[in-house]
């Protein structure tokens, strides 16, 4: 690089150039981990043992990096600032410029002193003065951390809990099942496997999402601590076929029972039309004509009790 004393406009031009389109990859990889789905379910998630730990790291990890883009961003705005004051800045002005742009002038919170350590009228933590490259190198640290852990915790919650929520897909279809052929009250036994299953289900997610960093690096999606998720698939396999065959039962059971309903109120009809022609009939012969039979409502009756 053009050391400072002989920096010419192009060389300024340059060098804005390049740190802007710097700045511009930072703020979008930024951008990119505060959107990352494991760093968003991550804030909202209520946390616990080691996952806990490195998101309350994490979380400073990540504020540091705004921290350091800002100071960044401050300097590099004041050499654009002298820039666009003339179209053809003095020696004086491009040495000035030269000094922002190579020299250690990002101030940045350095580490924080201990209270025991440092006057009434000290700060907290001393500032450090930094070159852009070196602002950029320990950005890259920070981030390292930060998305290592977020990196790590989707990892987890991709493996896992699809799985979860394939097993939750058919306890609610079974739950869905019990309820359509009467419940508890009808499916005792069918009932209390489904909500077993949703039960172990509901603490296997909560597992998950308090405590993912306990998961890296299992493989297997069969169990999460000591919930067999192969286990509950087959409990619920056994509820489904069962439920599905007692469906098959009450969908042929609906079906010839609306046939008889329908012959029922076709005997209703007819008998009914019976009565108004022996009525009829009455009015000329007085004797010898059959009474008619009260045969539907009998049946209508008797289908009910079937129905119950």
């Amino acid at each position: 690089m053009t050391t400072p004393g002989t920096w010419t406009r192009e060389d300024v031009d340059r060098e804005i150039a390049r740190l802007d389109t710097e700045r511009d990859g930072i703020s979008a990889g930024l951008m990119a981990l505060e959107e990352h789905p494991g760093r968003r379910l991550l804030e909202g998630a209520a946390l616990e043992g080691r996952t806990e730990e490195r998101w309350v790291a994490c979380r400073t990890d990540i504020a540091r990096l705004w921290e350091l883009y800002s100071a960044y961003g401050a300097v590099l705005d004041e050499a654009r600032a002298l820039r666009s004051r003339r179209s053809r800045p003095s020696r004086t002005e491009l040495d000035e410029m030269a000094r922002l742009l190579t020299g250690a002038n990002v101030s940045v919170p350095g580490e924080e002193v201990p209270i025991g350590r440092r006057g009434l009228l000290d700060p907290a933590a001393s500032p450090r003065m930094l070159t852009f490259d070196a602002v950029v190198a320990e950005m890259n640290t920070v981030w390292r951390r930060a998305t290592e852990l977020v990196a790590s915790v989707d990892e987890v919650w991709s493996l896992v809990l699809p799985r979860l929520d394939r097993v939750e897909a058919a306890a609610t279809e079974a739950a869905s099942l019990v309820d359509r052929l009467g419940g508890q009250a009808a499916l005792g036994v069918e009932a209390r496997v489904v909500a077993e299953v949703r039960k172990r289900l509901s603490a296997a997610r909560a597992r998950v999402a308090a405590d993912p960093l306990r998961f890296v690096g299992v493989t297997a999606r069969s169990r999460v601590g000591d919930v067999d998720l192969d286990g509950l698939e087959r409990d619920l396999k056994g509820v489904q076929d069962a439920l599905r065959q007692l469906r098959l039962v009450q969908e042929r059971y609906e079906e010839r029972a609306q046939r008889v309903t329908g012959l029922v109120d076709v005997l209703a009809a007819d008998e009914a039309e019976a009565h108004r022609r022996r009525a009829h009939v009455l009015t000329r012969i007085t004797r010898g004509v059959p009474d008619i039979p009260a045969a539907a409502a009998a049946l209508r009756a008797r289908a009910a009790q079937v129905a119950d």
